[in-house]
């Protein structure tokens, strides 16, 4: 019980990771994009 508590949480964790890392990468070409513009 406690080990599936602990598993259900490390793929809650991962899930997150995965988002943050897409929001990151958007962040990351919308601030590229607005340089591009910028000059």
């Amino acid at each position: 019980m406690n080990n599936n508590k602990a598993m259900s949480f490390d793929s809650n964790l991962e899930e997150l990771f995965q988002k943050f890392y897409k929001v990151k990468k958007y962040v990351r070409k919308s601030e590229s994009i607005k340089c591009f513009y910028s000059i």
